[in-house]
């Protein structure tokens, strides 16, 4: 039976971000805590005979943080199925109006948290180059957070 690890993220950054966090946005975790983690982590990816990852900077920190041997490693980004999600035009514009967003206004959708390692500096960055060159664009941030977040 062969042991297949599908690793979504950089766990001990995810899990310790349930916490506070230090002065500095890192998770505030034992040094106890971290090292079991690791320690665990560390078995889990040396036993497997294959490790799936979403991105290629997930699989070299496998290389760098643990030794993971990069051939036994596939990268799978999460993406949509193109063939299964189809556009609607109608509900699109109900959804325009229900945000107050133009129907021609240029959208940037950010899916996902918004913690320190999701790089929201780099997210906020994005989104200001992009509304320096249309005025009308409009970021959307889906989170588990409540309320519009201020500028």
């Amino acid at each position: 039976c062969a042991l297949v690890y599908d690793q979504r993220g950089d766990a001990a950054a995810e899990l310790g971000s349930l916490g506070k966090l230090d002065r500095h946005g890192r998770p505030k975790w034992s040094k106890r805590r971290a090292r079991k983690f690791a320690k665990a982590e560390a078995k889990v990816l040396a036993r497997a005979d294959r490790v799936l990852t979403v991105s290629t900077p997930l699989a070299q920190l496998n290389v760098t943080k643990y030794g993971t041997d990069l051939k036994n490693m596939r990268v799978q980004p999460v993406v949509v199925d193109t063939g299964r999600c189809q556009s609607d035009a109608a509900a699109r514009g109900e959804a325009r109006a229900e945000l107050g967003i133009p129907a021609d206004a240029p959208v940037l959708v950010y899916a996902g948290s918004y913690a320190p390692w999701q790089i929201p500096g780099e997210v906020a960055g994005l989104a200001a180059r992009a509304i320096a060159r249309d005025p009308r664009t409009v970021l959307l941030l889906l989170t588990r957070g409540r309320g519009k977040i201020k500028s």
